[in-house]
């Protein structure tokens, strides 16, 4: 018996979709590369799978065994985070105390303005005739 290859072959490959492209048909989103501005397809079960799988390497290569290049950029990063957070706060704090003090100016100008002021004649409002 002779053997026949099927009709359809399938072939796992990778796909670069640039922005604005459409996927083609049978492939799925995998991951963004950000090197290159566009996405990686490749056929729908396994775009998935792959993705997992491609998380999972850069999850064990950064998390589990990091390079001395990734240590020194944590804590950089992490240092940055706290000097940023204590500015933020600082700077918060500041214009919290401003905002209140100016409302507190606002208010004591609007009770100075909208002030009940009576006539100089409030207790008596008709003057008496003078008798001639």
């Amino acid at each position: 018996m002779k053997y026949k290859l099927p009709k359809f072959k399938f072939v796992l490959t990778k796909q670069l979709i640039e922005d604005g492209e459409c996927l083609p048909k049978g492939y799925g989103f995998a991951w963004r590369d950000f090197d290159t501005a566009a996405m990686i397809a490749y056929p729908i079960p396994f775009n998935k799978i792959i993705g997992w799988l491609r998380n999972i390497w850069h999850w064990f290569k950064d998390e589990v065994n990091p390079s001395l290049i990734d240590k020194s950029y944590r804590k950089g990063w992490k240092d940055g985070h706290v000097a940023g957070t204590a500015y933020n706060e600082k700077v918060f704090s500041e214009n919290v105390n401003r905002e209140v003090n100016y409302r507190i100016n606002e208010m004591d100008l609007d009770r100075k303005r909208y002030e009940f002021k009576p006539p100089a004649n409030f207790m008596n409002p008709m003057p008496e005739r003078k008798s001639e």
